[in-house]
């Protein structure tokens, strides 16, 4: 009786144990292995294979060690496991661990381990592991938009920044061109200052072409498409570059003689073009070398398009680099070197126009980028920059007040509108400017609209509500459609652009002035 007792003992413990296999055989998305006393697989479920990509056949007789223990974590494991048997437990608590998968790429799993005795009473280790590499993945994809986040909150500032300081460059460069407009406007042609003062007006006038393509970057501003000579653009963008770019850096052009155009937004494309000129020099790392910017006319496909390039003899580049190029973030600069932004916004700049860029490089033999552009069929005519404030008298002795809080802005404007035929007077902020509208006959008022002290529009307000008829002008380097309502409602007559006071500011006035007979 003994004998059979034993043995349906035994039965009953064999049926238990297939029980509990088929049981952890048929747990989904739980990982279950079991290892003999020498680390060897004797279970190995199909949850197992699908986390650790080994099958259940090339897994079992296979050592723990030798599938899925990273070469930083073999000793430790080896050693572990002879003390849990030596102890007859497992000493160690459930914990995260990143072990290794069968094409060697890490996986996150919060594994925990148990001892157990088989039938025979051996020995035997389980891992139950769970995977966490969704978990893992949400975690570094958060951390990823964080530091897109402050990347795009860093470039904020940037812009405002730059914005800022663009603005007050703006009005000092304001007064030199003023300034050197009066002062030719007193010396005969043939006066030898006259071709000096002529050279300032030019440096001045490329000057603020920068400024406000710094003011325009800080304004955040939507794509404003017009008919774009690709020419003058390129040629501009050389300009801007010959500033930056080192000395033993050389910039070629390769641009045909019939003038192309495109549908586009001159400061996006513009800025497309620096950020590749700035690569190519960079790829240069440091030697002497070329960057070309070309231009012509691809006839491939249903429509021309205009085909613009720049290339550079730098360091190339491999395959790899080039799947990733206009990846956001991506960037092969040092830590704290780039952003990796740059070729990302000039590929949505260039797909946002119903362009389509390209890149061929090779390791050591340079790189070049394709920018296609749909052509325009463009006989209209071209924007050009609009000439300085004509100093010609139209006034017939009107009385312009003029505030603004920068003197040299001040005395500039004053000069030119007295030129004007004007009278002219000057306050440096609004509590001034009331107490000038008060005690004399002001017929019409120009005003700066960023004053410390009240702005324009707190101006305006007032004198709405003491003198509504006298005429309002705020003058401003940021007009907005929030601008625009509240100067609407509070009845100011016009908004002058800042920076383009020199060549707006006489007629605004003459009108204005006609208006308000």
């Amino acid at each position: 009786m003994s004998g059979l007792h034993t043995q349906s003992l035994e039965r009953a413990l064999l049926e238990s144990e297939q029980r509990f296999r088929a049981l952890l055989e048929g747990v989904e998305k739980v990982s279950v292995q079991g290892y003999d006393a020498e680390r060897r697989v004797i279970f190995w479920n199909a949850a197992s294979e699908q986390l650790y990509g080994y099958s259940k056949q090339e897994a079992l007789g296979q050592k723990l060690e030798d599938l899925i223990i990273p070469h930083e974590m073999r000793e430790q494991v080896i050693v572990g496991t002879r003390e849990w048997l030596a102890s007859g437990r497992v000493s160690i608590p459930a914990e995260e661990l990143v072990l290794r998968r069968k094409d060697g790429r890490p996986v996150h799993v919060f594994s925990s381990h148990t001892m157990q005795r088989n039938c025979r009473g051996e020995a035997e280790l389980y891992c139950v592991d769970i995977d966490l590499s969704e978990r893992v993945q949400a975690e570094v994809r958060r951390q990823e938009l964080e530091a897109q986040l402050r990347e795009a909150q860093k470039l904020e500032a940037i812009g405002r920044l730059a914005s800022g300081i663009a603005h007050d460059f703006n009005n000092l460069l304001g007064a030199v061109l003023g300034n050197a407009a009066l002062a030719l406007e007193q010396l005969p042609a043939t006066h030898p200052a006259a071709v000096h003062l002529g050279l300032i007006r030019i440096g001045g006038e490329r000057a603020r072409s920068l400024v406000q393509q710094i003011l325009a970057f800080g304004r955040r501003q939507p794509q404003q498409l017009r008919a774009v000579r690709l020419q003058d653009l390129i040629r501009e963008s050389v300009a801007l570059l010959r500033a930056t770019v080192p000395r033993d850096v050389r910039l070629d052009l390769d641009l045909p003689e019939p003038a192309l155009y495109v549908q586009a937004d001159a400061t996006q494309i513009q800025q497309v073009l620096m950020n590749l000129c700035t690569n190519a020099w960079h790829a240069l790392e440091g030697r002497a070398g070329t960057v070309e910017l070309g231009l012509d006319v691809q006839h491939e496909g249903a429509a021309p398009r205009a085909h613009l390039w720049v290339r550079d003899d730098g360091k190339g580049m491999d395959l790899t680099t080039r799947s990733h190029l206009f990846e956001p973030f991506f960037t092969t600069k040092p830590k704290g070197e780039g952003t990796g932004l740059g070729l990302a916004v000039a590929h949505g700049i260039v797909l946002a126009h119903g362009g389509e860029i390209q890149v061929d490089s090779t390791p050591g033999q340079g790189s070049c980028f394709h920018l296609y552009l749909p052509l325009l069929d463009w006989e209209g005519p071209v924007t050009e920059p609009a000439p300085l404030l004509s100093l010609s008298g139209e006034g017939q002795g009107q009385h312009v007040l003029y505030v603004d809080d920068d003197e040299v802005m001040r005395l500039t404007v004053q000069g030119l509108l007295r030129r004007q035929g004007y009278q002219v007077s000057l306050a440096a902020d609004a509590a001034e400017a009331l107490d000038r509208v008060a005690a004399g006959d002001v017929d019409l008022l120009v005003s700066d609209f960023h004053m410390p002290g009240g702005s324009g529009l707190y101006l305006a307000a007032e004198l709405q509500r003491k003198r509504p008829w006298l005429p309002v002008v705020i003058s401003s380097g940021h007009i907005t459609e929030s601008l625009r309502e509240q100067a609407q409602r509070l009845g100011v007559r016009a908004l002058l652009r800042k920076e383009k006071t020199l060549e707006d500011l006489a007629g605004v006035v003459r009108r204005e002035l006609e208006r308000a007979r």
